[in-house]
């Protein structure tokens, strides 16, 4: 709908978060900024944005656009980190278990890491990275 009603990509990116879909945009800023610091960590992170559109398609409502992008992951490794969620191509969540658990017994005890691994810290995005993990942040 939104490519054949468009005729460039910001036009198009533009109506389908008008139209509540998230928009993941890989190529933005953060992410070139996060891949000059060579860390394994900002190069897992996934970026995007999202609008807030009506539930009821035939309601003009007011949308609002969140285009912030965040700052690259801070360089301390034991700075904790929310996480809303693991992305591996082919992998499950049994998968995540296992290598998160890989990752958690390789750091010492100071990284405050809980059991689903949506509180990690930067030492343990690192691993996961090392692992082909992408992360989500909150």
């Amino acid at each position: 709908m939104c490519a054949a009603s468009t005729n460039t990509e910001a036009q198009t990116k533009k109506c389908l978060k008008e139209n509540g879909w998230i928009v993941l945009d890989l190529d933005n800023k953060a992410n070139e900024e996060a891949a000059k610091t060579g860390s394994p960590a900002n190069k897992a992170v996934i970026h995007g944005s999202y609008t807030k559109s009506s539930p009821d398609q035939f309601i003009a409502e007011k949308t609002t656009d969140t285009e912030i992008e965040p700052a690259p992951l801070p360089a301390d490794p034991l700075q904790p980190v929310g996480v809303s969620s693991w992305w591996k191509a082919g992998a499950g969540p049994d998968q995540l278990l296992a290598e998160g658990q890989v990752c958690k017994e390789g750091l010492s005890k100071e990284h405050p890491i809980n059991g689903n691994f949506s509180q990690v810290t930067v030492g343990f995005i690192e691993c996961m990275a090392e692992k082909g993990w992408k992360v989500w942040l909150k």
